[in-house]
C-alpha cells in the first residue's frame, strides 16, 4: 500500500484512461518501475508507450529530455495527442502495452 505524506494516495480513484511514457535508455523510468506504477490504477484502463531512441531517429534521449525543446517535434506531439483525444494517433512510435 503506498502512503503520502499526508494519507493514501488516490492512484485507484483515477477512472480515466492514464498513459505511460517510457524510453529504454531511462535508467529511472524501467519498464519494471512503470508497470509498478501503472498498477496502482486499478480503475483505470492503461497503456504504457515504450519507446526505443532509434524509433524517433535518435542515438539516446535519457530521462528528462522528453521535456527538452529537441523534441518538441518527436515526442511532445504524443503526449499532446493524448491529453486531447485520449488516442495515440496511428503511426506513434514505439510499442503499446495495455490493458483495461
Amino acid at each position: 500500500m503506498i502512503h503520502a505524506k499526508h494519507g493514501r494516495l488516490p492512484f485507484a480513484n483515477v477512472t480515466a484512461k492514464t498513459l505511460a511514457i517510457s524510453l529504454s535508455d531511462d535508467p529511472y523510468g524501467t519498464i519494471p518501475a512503470i508497470e509498478r506504477l501503472l498498477g496502482y490504477f486499478t480503475a483505470s484502463t492503461t497503456t504504457h508507450l515504450r519507446i526505443e531512441p532509434k524509433d524517433i531517429g535518435e542515438a539516446e534521449v535519457g530521462h528528462f529530455a522528453f521535456f527538452r525543446s529537441p523534441y518538441q517535434a518527436t515526442l511532445w506531439p504524443i503526449a499532446l495527442s493524448w491529453l486531447q483525444s485520449g488516442e495515440l494517433v496511428p503511426g506513434t512510435p514505439g510499442r503499446r502495452v495495455s490493458r483495461s
